[in-house]
């Protein structure tokens, strides 16, 4: 219809779920071959932006005839709340009650099944703990409001995860090797606390998200790289002083024996032998 041509925008609605079946993650375009389609989110967010987006996609047929859906432009959803956040209206409210429908205007409206077994539910970080999934009506209302905000998470990729991770292990070695120190347990805590503390800050100061579990286990890899000597040393020593004891035990003539806690034994000497 020309009244609806003039105003509509093509897009996509496609909810992203992660391999534990909840959805984090949000592509703001998406298409058959190439990612020519603005997300609903992205549409109703800023439709001046998404009118010039291809009104025709390419659904043509890829390589060895197939077709891919490509999605770009990931961004992670910072949830408003717990499902039921947004304000709910229904149907009937609104062919019966002038205030309720009067209260719509300048405001956005998005149309979906909320009703339990009507339409698709999805598990999101928000949700877990009541176990309460979240509509995808409310689920786009969550990405619509991020996006209005201006509060997308936009997460680094893992090649760049990977080199910042290496810079950080870098870093930590080039300093300890300046100071001329062993990496000690409380050396090790402090930098595993600046290690998560440092992604936190650039997630709040510039929303950009990097995974710092990488980062994390390489510190962790540090303490007995970096300590090993010690490390050998110490075991050696234990090694010697149960050799030592070992011999000692074992050249007197009178009876030992060694039980645990449950009286089983787990030594006895040769002295206890010929007794």
């Amino acid at each position: 219809l020309p009244i609806f041509r003039e105003h509509a925008v093509l897009g996509h609605a496609d909810v992203e779920l992660d391999s534990d079946g909840v959805a984090r993650r949000v592509f703001l375009y998406a298409g058959i071959n190439a990612p020519t389609w603005p997300a609903l989110g992205l549409a109703l967010a800023d439709p001046t932006t998404t009118r010039t987006a291809h009104s025709s996609p390419d659904t043509g047929k890829g390589t060895f005839g197939q077709q891919h859906w490509v999605r770009s432009q990931e961004a992670l959803i910072p949830y408003t709340g717990q499902p039921g956040s947004f304000q709910k209206i229904s149907y009937a409210r609104i062919l019966f009650d002038d205030e309720a429908l009067a209260s719509l205007k300048n405001k956005t409206v998005i149309i979906g099944m909320t009703a339990a077994g009507m339409g698709m539910r999805f598990a999101t970080p928000v949700s877990l703990g009541n176990r309460q999934p979240m509509t995808g009506v409310e689920w786009h209302a969550n990405v619509v409001s991020m996006l209005k905000n201006n509060r997308a998470i936009h997460p680094v990729t893992k090649t760049l995860t990977a080199i910042i991770s290496a810079l950080w292990i870098v870093l930590i070695l080039t300093v300890i090797a300046l100071l001329k120190r062993n990496l000690t347990i409380p050396t090790l805590l402090a930098l595993l606390a600046l290690g998560l503390f440092i992604p936190g800050l650039i997630l709040e100061l510039s929303h950009i998200w990097i995974p710092p579990g990488a980062a994390l286990l390489g510190t962790l890899s540090l303490y007995p790289l970096w300590n090993w000597r010690r490390i050998n040393e110490f075991l050696r020593s234990v090694w010697i002083t149960k050799v030592h004891s070992s011999t000692a035990l074992e050249s007197i003539g009178d009876g030992v024996i060694i039980t645990d806690a449950y009286d089983h034994i787990i030594y006895i000497n040769r002295g206890a032998e010929k007794i």
